[in-house]
């Protein structure tokens, strides 16, 4: 795939990356779907007289357990942002790292293949520590069509603070 010619990198500059619009909005809606079909298989169960072990009492459980997980995630993806920095790079998602420019050895594309295919960009430190950005990410769920552009514009400003290339 060919990519649009990238601006030059000034590493005296911040570049900035925060997760799209779908990619916070999508399991934002999927957490709200799961707490409605929770809270109607909840309703169900009391009007049957379901008990703590019928089937509607237990699917509203594992359904809201659903809901509850997209809930964690919707907000861990709003709060994922990267930042190149003159002095290192800063990322969060669930954790946070921060890594001076000097001290990355490897920026590369990884893909992860489950129930859907994953794209995030993984960083290699010089004592061998990876880990993964919060964001630009990517999904066959949430696609972000800047994905490889926005992997190749935290490439070169990292080639540009270094001096270095990624294929070193």
């Amino acid at each position: 795939m060919s990519h649009p010619a990238l601006p030059p990198v000034a590493p005296e500059s911040v570049l900035v990356f925060r997760a799209t619009q779908t990619q916070r909005r999508g399991p934002a809606i999927a957490a709200m779907v799961f707490a409605v079909i929770a809270a109607i298989l909840l309703i169900t169960a009391v009007a049957r007289h379901d008990g703590w072990g019928g089937n509607f009492t237990v699917y509203a459980f594992v359904t809201a357990f659903l809901a509850l997980v997209l809930l964690v995630l919707t907000v861990a993806g709003s709060r994922g942002v990267t930042e190149c920095r003159p002095d290192g790079l800063h990322t969060r998602r669930f954790r946070a790292h921060d890594c001076a420019w000097s001290q990355i050895t490897d920026i590369k594309q990884a893909k992860f293949s489950g129930r859907s295919t994953d794209y995030f960009v993984v960083v290699t430190t010089a004592s061998g520590q990876r880990f993964k950005l919060g964001v630009p990410t990517s999904s066959s769920t949430y696609r972000n069509p800047e994905f490889d552009t926005q992997v190749a514009q935290i490439t070169a400003y990292w080639e540009a603070a270094t001096g270095r290339t990624a294929s070193e």
